[in-house]
């Protein structure tokens, strides 16, 4: 019978683990960004790297910690070291020239910041 119980469990545990996860993330998100479908966040980017804010809530990911920027077919995603990611809809865009304009931008401070961690580690 002992057995029975923990081949139950270990099916079950995992299910069960998953679900509660899902709703403690739920939980915190709404308490965090409310329970609107809707969430709004400014992203800038200059010199000191890109700066999301949200929710009275700022974020700087410096550009020494971005390790690439793609476009996909409905946003720009730039992700840094450790697992950070900043998303940008398309439709944040008011063209497809403003979204060009904003990856430009980006891949040039990349650059910069790549270009001065090459030029420190050579010394």
């Amino acid at each position: 019978m002992g057995s029975i119980g923990l081949l139950l469990g270990a099916v079950l545990y995992p299910v069960l683990n998953e679900m509660s996860v899902k709703r403690r993330l739920r939980k915190w998100c709404e308490e965090n960004a409310g329970s609107d479908k809707a969430f709004t966040c400014e992203v800038e980017l200059n010199q000191s790297g890109i700066h999301a804010k949200s929710n009275g809530t700022q974020i700087i990911y410096a550009w020494e910690n971005v390790t690439d920027i793609q476009e996909t077919q409905d946003s720009v995603d730039i992700y840094s070291e450790r697992g950070g990611l900043v998303v940008v809809r398309k439709q944040a865009f008011t063209s497809p020239e403003e979204r060009l304009q904003f990856i430009g931008l980006a891949s040039q401070y990349l650059k910069t910041a790549q270009k001065a961690s090459l030029s420190d580690g050579a010394r």
